[in-house]
């Protein structure tokens, strides 16, 4: 497995105008955020581009950025105790390694309807337990990360929302957002925070 030391992330697009957001990626990776100012980067570099063509300008003067830093990694750690995936695909499996190499928890655990997910979660060792049993997966957990089908999302919190911890946040790696928003503000209590996020 390759490791790289990442010292700076640079971000764009709409999902990086949430502030908490960066300064969680932050925290999580333990490196410096970088925002650019103009975040729709696609529309930028065609309009660089098309100037640089014609000779309308010679440089890119994009340079103020937002830097988020990391907080202190131990005063985070000590406030989350547990992780929990509801779902385990490419994205978290990935994100699940990173967690637990740079500690970020305490203990973790993940949900699968699926046997052969599960065991495959327990034999490379991504979580401290994996289960189909959603409901006894999610208590107590500070930080809950969906990674379903957008389809699910209804069903799914409606089985979770009276475990909850109070005070937990919820975010996830929907490809879309305001059906994601509809399905999950009709049934988690007011005391949990739900960021909706996405595989950026």
């Amino acid at each position: 497995m390759l490791e790289l030391k990442l010292t700076t992330l640079a971000v764009d697009g709409g999902a990086c105008e949430n502030n908490f957001l960066m300064q969680f990626q932050a925290d999580v990776l333990n490196c410096n955020v970088s925002r650019p100012s103009m975040i729709e980067s696609t529309a930028l570099g065609a309009a660089l581009l098309a100037g640089y063509k014609n000779d309308f300008f010679t440089q890119n003067s994009e340079d103020n950025r937002d830097i988020f830093t990391p907080h202190q990694s131990n005063k985070i750690n000590q406030k989350i105790k547990k992780v929990t995936f509801i779902g385990m695909g490419l994205i978290y499996s990935s994100l699940a390694r990173d967690l637990k190499i740079k500690k970020f928890y305490l203990s973790s655990s993940a949900y699968s309807r699926r046997p052969s997910t599960i065991n495959n979660i327990k034999k490379l060792k991504l979580v401290d337990f994996a289960s189909s049993n959603i409901e006894k997966i999610i208590k107590e957990a500070d930080i809950i990360i969906v990674g379903i089908p957008v389809a699910a999302y209804q069903e799914v919190f409606k089985k979770i929302c009276n475990n909850i911890k109070p005070g937990a946040i919820i975010t996830d790696v929907g490809s879309v957002k305001k059906e994601v928003i509809n399905s999950v503000k009709k049934y988690i209590p007011k005391n949990i925070d739900f960021v909706p996020g996405h595989p950026i």
